[in-house]
């Protein structure tokens, strides 16, 4: 009896592995791997491992298994799952196409236009499964003989037209596109699909209007003549309703009034600074802007988007004022003045040195002077008036060291020894934007952020200076540092203190520039080769 019943056990054990395996292959699931390692576990669970595999393993199966309805091909006859576009079991695809001919899901019927995924080739056509029951039910019982007389509009010749639709900016299919294709007894209406194309299947022969449409595109019309299977390529223009803001580059403000050119377009902006253009088409446009007192802003603008806002922003045109202008010529005629007063003998690489440092300086006062996140600043003409009061300062203590006799006579030293040259020296506002930026916002707060550090700087500084004492002439270096020094203790309130560590800090950088030039080395050094 025992026997009897293991013999039972092992019977439904076959059968629920070849049920498995069987249903696997109709849903092009792997098969043998499902089957065997169903097998194996069953086996190694014997006895109690038929009934594991029903009330656990199948009602897996069941639940990972492709979903859908199982459906005899039409080519085989075996069943298959009815999602499936090729066959398990013979490999042929629904058109009938050997194996690696793929027919497109979600197409649309080419007799009534409907999208769906139940397309099956019929007869040369894709035809959704409703056509497909018309086509038969016309199909059915015998042909009747053809008189003269039956012959009806069934005698019309019908062709199918394919439409595709594409974004003429940039060549894209265009997707939900309403498509018409109308003359006086046909009317028949689709809506193109993800790759922009629309399919009019069995439409009879004859003069049609084509008409083509899109949210935010110009409708296209063409007339049209069908008289055979044809495919028709139409290109839509887009139209874009712009929203142009002008702002403030320096505190972000609207601008009204402004005057913006996008190409043949002349618009102006409101009161907040806004202005509208619509139907424009789509494309790359050169656009525009212009206001009293900014600077003219012009740009490139690609317009791709139906609705698309853009934001300029103008930089003031800020002049420099005629009291900067002054000072600094006078700044510039004193320092060439002393330059006059050295000799010929002289070599000048270190006073040409000096001298361009000046002129830097004096650049760098006009350039905050002239910039209007600088200038935008609270008090703003106070501050720049401190920085021209330093700049003077140090100048006037360059000009001391040009005309001293002593460092006259080492700049006639140098040039006995037959070494010429001319180093270049160059201060980048842009190197030091946090510094002025902290400065021109509040003198006391740069004061707590850069004080200590800039005092830093100078005793560093002061070090390497020391280092160079067996291989250098140090004393242009040293009259540099000692500037420096001098003007930082001679402030006598915080904004001279804060602008004295702001000028002192980019003299300092240059003191250091002296240390690691080549030119400067080459002339500086006690026993140059």
């Amino acid at each position: 009896m025992a026997n009897d019943s293991s013999w039972i056990l092992f019977l439904f054990l076959i059968a629920i592995v070849f049920w498995i395996a069987s249903d696997a292959k109709k849903r092009a699931k792997n098969w043998s791997l499902w089957g065997i390692s169903t097998f194996i576990l069953a086996i190694f669970l014997w006895g109690i491992g038929t009934f594991i595999l029903a009330l656990l393993i199948v009602p897996l199966y069941v639940y990972v298994r492709p979903k859908g309805k199982i459906v005899f091909c039409e080519h085989c006859g075996k069943e298959k799952l009815e999602t499936l576009q090729r066959c398990p079991h013979c490999k042929k695809t629904t058109s009938g196409e050997p194996a690696g001919t793929t027919v497109p899901i979600r197409m649309a019927c080419q007799n009534c236009g409907k999208i769906t995924d139940d397309l099956v080739y019929s007869d040369g056509e894709l035809l959704c499964e409703n056509c497909r029951k018309e086509y038969v039910e016309e199909g059915e019982g015998e042909p009747e003989t053809e008189t003269p007389t039956q012959k009806t509009i069934t005698d019309v010749p019908t062709y199918t037209l394919i439409v595709e639709i594409k974004n003429k900016f940039n060549k894209e299919p265009l997707p939900k596109a309403i498509v018409f294709l109308r003359n006086d007894t046909e009317k028949l209406e689709r809506i193109s699909d993800i790759d922009g194309k629309v399919i009019f299947g069995k439409v009879k022969e004859g003069a049609y209007t084509l008409i083509v449409n899109s949210k935010g595109f110009e409708e296209e019309s063409r007339e049209i003549a069908l008289n055979k299977n044809d495919r028709i390529s139409i290109e839509l223009k887009g139209k874009a309703n712009l929203t142009i803001h002008v702002l403030d580059s320096v505190n972000q403000s609207a601008i009204a009034d402004a005057r913006i050119n996008l190409g043949d377009r002349e618009v102006r902006t409101d009161e907040k600074g806004a202005a509208f253009i619509q139907d424009i088409s789509f494309g790359k446009y050169d656009l525009t802007v212009t206001k009293d007192s900014y600077k003219l802003e012009t740009t490139t603008q690609e317009i791709k988007e139906i609705n698309q806002d853009i934001k300029i922003f103008l930089k003031p045109d800020i002049k420099l004022s005629d009291e900067y202008i002054i000072q600094g010529e006078k700044l510039r005629n004193s320092i060439n003045e002393s330059m006059k007063k050295l000799s010929y003998a002289c070599d000048m690489c270190i006073p040409e040195y000096y001298k361009g440092i000046c002129n830097e300086l004096i650049k760098l006062n006009e350039t905050i002077a002239s910039t209007s996140v600088y200038v935008y600043a609270d008090q703003s003409s106070d501050k720049i008036n401190t920085l021209y009061k330093v700049t003077s300062q140090i100048c006037k203590e360059m000009e001391l060291i040009l005309t001293n006799s002593e460092n006259i006579t080492e700049f006639i030293n140098m040039a006995s020894r037959g070494i010429k040259t001319n180093p270049r020296i160059a201060i980048n506002p842009s190197d030091y934007d946090a510094t002025i930026q902290s400065y021109m916002s509040s003198p006391v707060e740069f004061l707590i952020t850069y004080k200590s550090k800039i005092l830093k700087k100078l005793q560093d500084t002061d070090a390497e200076i020391t280092k160079c004492l067996q291989n250098f002439n140090i004393n242009p270096i040293a009259n540099l540092w000692s500037i420096s020094q001098k003007i930082i203790t001679g402030a006598k309130n915080e904004y001279e203190e804060a602008a004295s560590l702001l000028l002192a800090n980019i003299l300092l950088d240059t003191t250091k520039k002296m240390l690691t030039s080549p030119e400067i080395i080459r002339v500086l050094k006690i026993n140059p080769l």
